[in-house]
C-alpha cells in the first residue's frame, strides 16, 4: 500500500497547510475586484477593442485584454487581488522560489 511507503510519505510532508489560505482566482472574485478597479475601467473606455467582457461563467462575466488583433486574450488581474493570489501560489505550490513563482 502507498501509505506504507516512507519515500513517498516524504513527498508530500513539506506541503503547506492551506487552510485559511482562500483561493482568490474565482471568476466571482476578480469580476467584483475588476468593478472596483478604476484603472480598469479607464483602460475599457480608451481601448474598448483591447479590453472585452468574456462570459467565463454562468452570469459572470470578466475584462480580459487582447494585446493584438488575433492574439489569445488574458483575463485582467486587478492591482487588489495580486498579492493574495501571489501569497496563495507560493503556498501551494510548497514555497517554489520568487524566479519559477514569477514564471
Amino acid at each position: 500500500m502507498a501509505n506504507d511507503d516512507p519515500s513517498l510519505l516524504d513527498c508530500f510532508v513539506h506541503l503547506p497547510d492551506q487552510a485559511g489560505v482562500p483561493f482568490v482566482l474565482t471568476y466571482e472574485n476578480i469580476a467584483e475586484a475588476q468593478a472596483r478597479d478604476a484603472e480598469l475601467l479607464q483602460f475599457v473606455a480608451n481601448e474598448p477593442n483591447k479590453f472585452v467582457s468574456q462570459m467565463l461563467a454562468p452570469n459572470i462575466s470578466v475584462y480580459c485584454h487582447i494585446r493584438q488583433p488575433n492574439e489569445p486574450w488574458k483575463i485582467y488581474l486587478p492591482l487588489e487581488l495580486l498579492n493574495s493570489v501571489i501569497r496563495w501560489y507560493h503556498l501551494a505550490l510548497s514555497h517554489i522560489g520568487s524566479s519559477r513563482l514569477y514564471d
